[in-house]
C-alpha cells in the first residue's frame, strides 16, 4: 500500500513540475486567442451546450478567430478552422506536426503505440505507411475489384430481403470487403468471434482515441495503479481492449502466413507483404501485422459511416437522386443494363462523382481529424504554437466554411461545377477529408473506390425514400450524428424500392450469383 501512495504522490509531483516547466515561454509571441481561466490543470469548459465538439469549436472560432488555443488539465490544445492553416501546419511543416499526443490509454495500455494510426511518426510508421500505400495505390486495386463487386451484389440483395436492417448491411458490406482484400479470405458468417472482436475494437477506438477521455491520459503515472484500486476501472478496460486488438492483429495474419506455407497464393495485401518483405530489417513481421490492421481498421468504420451519409442525404434530397438516375440511364441504358463498373463506367458518370464528393463534404466522418502533436515550438501567423501541443484541424468547419462552400448546409453536388480553383471556391473535399501531410489516410484510394461502387450500384437499382408510418405518412428524417472521433448517423428509417422490373431482376440475379460464388468458391 505504501508503494501505491508513493505512485499517487509521484503523479502530483510530476504534474506540478510539468506545469512549472510549461510556464516558461521560449518565445515572446502570444498564444493564439481562446477561452482562458480556470485552475492550472483544469481549463475552461469548451462545450457548455452539449453540442457536437466540432460545432462547439466552430462557435469558439466565431468569437476568437480561425486559430484558437485552450488548455484542459494542463493539455495545450490548438484548433485550426481553415484549409490554409491546416495545410500550412500539417502538410508544409509536417516535420514538426506529425507526431501524436500523449494518449496513455490508447498507446500504452491498449497497444496502439505499435500502429500506423496513433504511434509517433518515425522509421517504423514510415515503413508501414509505405507498405500500405504501395499495395493500395490505384494501379494495384484492380485485382480486388471482383471481391468488391461480390460484396456489393450481396449488399443489394440484403437490402431487398430485409431493408429495415440497412445499418447492419452497410457494416457487413464494408467489413467483409476490406477484410477479404487485406487477408484474402472471407469470414464464413456474421457470427464469427473474430468479427465480433473487430466490431468491439472499432467501438473501443472511438472511445480511447480522443485525448483526455481518460484521466490516465493527463496523468500517465496512473497506468501503474493496480486494477483493484477504487477508480481504476480503466485498467481493466485497457487490458480487455488490448486482448481484442492483438487477437485482430495476430489471428488473420497468421492464417495467411500458414496458407502461403501450404502454397495457397490467394491474392491479398498480407500475402504480398509476406512474399516481398525485407527480411534484413528488424521486426519486419510485426510491422507488417500492424500495417495489415491499418488496411482494415482505417477503412471499415469510416467507409461504412460515409455510405450511411449517402443513404441519408439521398432520402432527404430526391431531386439529387432523380438527376443521378437520369445520368445512369443515359449512359448504361436498358439494353446494357448492369451494375456500374468502377474501371469502365466511372469516368462517364461525372454527376455520381460529385455526389461522392458532396457526401465527403456534407458530414466528414472524422470531423476533427485525428490529433497531431508538435515536436518543437513554432510560430504561425504571429502566434506561438507550444512544443507538445495537441493540434486539431476542424475538418467539419473547413468543409462547412461558407467562404469556400456557399450554402454549406445544402447538399448540392452541382456546387463543384461552379468551382473557382484559384480561390479554392467549391474545392474538391478530398483535399481535406483524408487528412494532411505525413498522416494522410493510407487507404484513401480503396475507401473512395468502395464508396463509389456502393453509391453507383444502389442508385442503379433502387430509389431511396423516407419510410412511411402505418398511416402512409413519411417518417421525418434529420441529419443527426453521434459525437466522437468517428461520427455515425443516428438511427433513421428509409425505404429501398427497385426502380423497375429490370432493376429488380438485376438485384435478384446478381445476388444469386454472389451467393453461389460464396458457397462454392470461398468457403
Amino acid at each position: 500500500m505504501d508503494n501505491l501512495w508513493e505512485i499517487l504522490g509521484g503523479v502530483v509531483v510530476v504534474s506540478a513540475l510539468l506545469f512549472v516547466r510549461n510556464s516558461w515561454n521560449s518565445s515572446n509571441a502570444p498564444l493564439p486567442p481562446g477561452p482562458r481561466g480556470g485552475l492550472p490543470f483544469i481549463g475552461p469548459k469548451v462545450n457548455k451546450e452539449k453540442i457536437q465538439p466540432w460545432i462547439a469549436y466552430q462557435k469558439l472560432a466565431d468569437t476568437y478567430g480561425d486559430i484558437i488555443y485552450h488548455e484542459n488539465l494542463g493539455r495545450k490544445v490548438v484548433v485550426v478552422h481553415t484549409y490554409k492553416a491546416a495545410h500550412d501546419l500539417l502538410s508544409t511543416r509536417a516535420s514538426i506536426y506529425s507526431n501524436r499526443p500523449v494518449m496513455t490509454m490508447a498507446r500504452k495500455l491498449v497497444g496502439y503505440d505499435h500502429s500506423i494510426s496513433l504511434a509517433d511518426y518515425g522509421p517504423r510508421v514510415a515503413y508501414m505507411r509505405k507498405a500500405v500505400q504501395t499495395e493500395l495505390a490505384p494501379k494495384n486495386l484492380g485485382r480486388f475489384r471482383p471481391l468488391q463487386h461480390l460484396e456489393v451484389s450481396l449488399f443489394l440483395g440484403k437490402l431487398l430481403e430485409a431493408p429495415d436492417n440497412f445499418f447492419d448491411h452497410v457494416r457487413i458490406l464494408i467489413a467483409y470487403q476490406i477484410f477479404s482484400i487485406a487477408y484474402g479470405f472471407r469470414p464464413k458468417s456474421d457470427k464469427e468471434p473474430l468479427l465480433a472482436s473487430i466490431k468491439k475494437m472499432m467501438e473501443d477506438f472511438a472511445v480511447f482515441a480522443k485525448p483526455g477521455n481518460f484521466k490516465v491520459d493527463d496523468f500517465p503515472s496512473m497506468r501503474y495503479i493496480p486494477e483493484w484500486f477504487p477508480g481504476a476501472s480503466f485498467i481493466k478496460f485497457g487490458r480487455e481492449a488490448r486482448g481484442r486488438i492483438f487477437d485482430v492483429v495476430l489471428t488473420p495474419f497468421d492464417i495467411v502466413k500458414s496458407r502461403i506455407e501450404k502454397h495457397d497464393l490467394t491474392p491479398s495485401v498480407v500475402a504480398t507483404f509476406l512474399q516481398s518483405r525485407d527480411t534484413s530489417l528488424p521486426d519486419t513481421e510485426d510491422m507488417l501485422r500492424w500495417a495489415a490492421e491499418a488496411v482494415f481498421a482505417a477503412g471499415s468504420d469510416t467507409t461504412a459511416s460515409a455510405i450511411l451519409v449517402f443513404i441519408l442525404t439521398m432520402a432527404m434530397n430526391p431531386e439529387v437522386q432523380d438527376k443521378a438516375h437520369a445520368e445512369l440511364d443515359a449512359w448504361i441504358g436498358d439494353e446494357e443494363f448492369h451494375l456500374p463498373s468502377f474501371d469502365e463506367d466511372r469516368n462517364k458518370l461525372p454527376y455520381l462523382d460529385k455526389i461522392l464528393w458532396e457526401v465527403f463534404r456534407f458530414q466528414p466522418v472524422i470531423p476533427l481529424g485525428l490529433p497531431h502533436c508538435t515536436t518543437q515550438e513554432d510560430v504561425y501567423e504571429g502566434y506561438r504554437i507550444p512544443k507538445g501541443a495537441t493540434v486539431f484541424a476542424n475538418l467539419w468547419a473547413i468543409l462547412n466554411d461558407g467562404r469556400i462552400y456557399p450554402e454549406p448546409e445544402k447538399f448540392d453536388p452541382d456546387r463543384y461545377n461552379r468551382a473557382v480553383p484559384e480561390e479554392n471556391i467549391n474545392m474538391d473535399p478530398r483535399k481535406v477529408v483524408f487528412g494532411f501531410g505525413r498522416r494522410i489516410c493510407v487507404g484513401q484510394h480503396l475507401a473512395e473506390a468502395s464508396l463509389w461502387m456502393a453509391i453507383a450500384s444502389v442508385l442503379m437499382v433502387y430509389k431511396i425514400t423516407p419510410a412511411k408510418d402505418n398511416k402512409g405518412v413519411n417518417i421525418p428524417i434529420s441529419a443527426a450524428f453521434t459525437p466522437g472521433v468517428i461520427t455515425r448517423s443516428l438511427p433513421f428509417k428509409c425505404a429501398f424500392t427497385p426502380r423497375s422490373g429490370k432493376a429488380l431482376a438485376l438485384v435478384k440475379s446478381s445476388y444469386a450469383d454472389a451467393l453461389a460464388k460464396v458457397n462454392t468458391e470461398i468457403q
